[in-house]
């Protein structure tokens, strides 16, 4: 035949948990606490108890089972010796701040609070799309300013120019040749072939010629 625990509620003359702790921390142990000024109940007797202060507070909620009484003494009230069965955080975290509250005289207080859920990332942030096209950053207005605006110089190289330069290790009359071809080519009017080709062709020639030396050519 099962029995049902024993409900019991107490009621300790105390504001708050720190002078509960300061006047009866010594009833507690890890295992067992003693419940000051009960008698009655026969050991072995399984109870549900709990321990309300004067601010409404709660600090044990407990399942236990009656070890004895327990006799006054050295001018402490006595009571009855209960072992703990089952217990909840709240009442696991009070009786270890008695334990260490018995062990340093100093109450340590009530442990810090459980650290939350992560919180989420800022909903502005986000990495970029790597699909999204690029855009080029805007100017500040500071560098749109008139006196800031730095001119866009292009230079355009004409195509007998070109050639010129990089025929540069060529003979005059190589490089005269390749400017009729460069001319030719900018303009498909001109004739196929000038009627004084090679008096033009000696004009080129005398102009590349070092200035140390003379080239006469007496037109036909």
């Amino acid at each position: 035949m099962t029995t049902e625990p024993v409900v019991l509620h107490f009621v300790r003359p105390y504001a708050n948990v720190e002078d509960y702790l300061a006047a009866e921390a010594w009833t507690l142990d890890a295992r067992s606490m003693i419940l000051v000024g009960e008698t009655g109940l026969a050991p072995d007797t399984a109870i549900i108890f709990d321990v309300t202060l004067g601010d409404g507070t709660r600090p044990i909620k407990a399942e236990a089972r009656v070890l004895g009484p327990v006799e006054p003494q050295d001018g402490k009230p006595g009571g009855v010796r209960v072992r703990f069965r089952r217990y909840g955080a709240p009442t696991k975290a009070f009786i270890e701040r008695a334990m260490a509250f018995l062990a340093t005289g100093v109450d340590s207080g009530p442990p810090p609070p459980r650290p939350g859920p992560p919180e989420p990332s800022s909903p502005g942030l986000s990495a970029p799309d790597a699909s999204a096209p690029l855009h080029a950053a805007p100017l500040a207005e500071a560098a749109m300013a008139p006196g800031n605006l730095q001119p866009t110089i292009s230079y355009t190289t004409s195509v007998a120019a070109s050639e010129g330069a990089s025929g540069a290790g060529r003979s005059g009359a190589e490089n005269s040749a390749a400017v009729l071809v460069a001319l030719r080519r900018r303009g498909d009017h001109m004739p196929e072939t000038p009627p004084n080709r090679e008096y033009l062709l000696e004009k080129l020639r005398q102009r590349s010629a070092p200035e140390d030396v003379t080239v006469r050519y007496q037109r036909d």
